[in-house]
């Protein structure tokens, strides 16, 4: 059964709302949640300069990204067309991804303050 959460002042629906907000601001666990419930949220549009990830389900490496781990970032060198990208990662290389395989993440600006995940046993830091 899929439920709808129906806002009482504006008639619209929980996919309505957060369908108007960047992809980046959802969390890939809550997009795979909202699919399972049977809401459809539009997809994300890239651009170029936009930071991404590869998603927890893309699990066998295709189109040469072998060499990188799943979790590192990257950005959007090229946009050749919506569902074809290449993205440059740590690595310094360039891959071609495909749109359904990566995630928008939000990029950091400099000196923003965040918060080290508890597995990370030496951070890296990069020289200005």
């Amino acid at each position: 059964m899929t439920y709808r959460v129906m806002f009482y002042y504006s008639g619209k629906t929980l996919g309505d709302i957060l369908d108007v907000l960047p992809r980046e601001w959802i969390s890939e666990d809550l997009m795979e949640a909202l699919m399972k419930k049977g809401v459809c949220l539009s997809p994300a549009i890239f651009e170029l300069g936009d930071w991404v990830k590869f998603r927890k389900t893309s699990i066998t490496p295709t189109n040469g990204w072998e060499g990188d781990r799943q979790k590192q970032v990257g950005f959007l060198q090229r946009v050749p067309d919506k569902d074809n990208l290449i993205a440059s990662f740590c690595s310094g290389e360039y891959y071609s991804v495909l749109a359904n395989k990566v995630v928008k993440v939000v990029p950091l600006d400099r000196g923003q303050h965040v918060q080290l995940k508890e597995d990370v046993k030496k951070p890296r830091f990069l020289s200005a």
